[in-house]
């Protein structure tokens, strides 16, 4: 029978008190909500950020690797190149030598092997 007394002697202040903690807990439970989409925004955003990061190295390593085979298949060709250059200049030359058999220089050159290289002494270098 109090609590009926004491009930009635309020005249609406538990309404209000009710309506007021209603109020209090909708907006606590928006901002939790709130909060937690957030987060997940943001941790998608850090996992995207991550697999572009990956992409990128990836791709960056991938042009390096090109460009490294193209250097080297230059580098071969150009060796190739060169070697066929400095031998058509050897058989040249031997050719030229063949035909000058009567020469002084018939007993200092080597014409056996177009790979040999000479190296003459000072005696055989004041001879030519």
């Amino acid at each position: 029978m109090r609590i009926v007394k004491h009930l009635k002697k309020n005249n609406g202040s538990t309404l209000t008190l009710v309506l007021f903690m209603l109020f209090m807990l909708s907006v606590t439970a928006i901002a939790v909500i709130t909060l937690t989409g957030s987060e997940l925004s943001m941790s998608v955003m850090s996992s995207d950020r991550s697999k572009a990061l990956q992409v990128a190295q990836a791709g960056a390593e991938k042009a390096a690797q090109v460009i490294d085979e193209a250097v080297a298949q230059a580098q071969e060709n150009a060796r190739v190149k060169s070697s066929e250059n400095v031998q058509a200049m050897i058989k040249d030359i031997k050719d030229e030598l063949v035909t000058i058999q009567n020469t002084p220089f018939k007993d200092i050159l080597e014409l056996s092997d177009t790979n040999e290289i000479i190296i003459l002494n000072e005696k055989d270098f004041k001879k030519i």
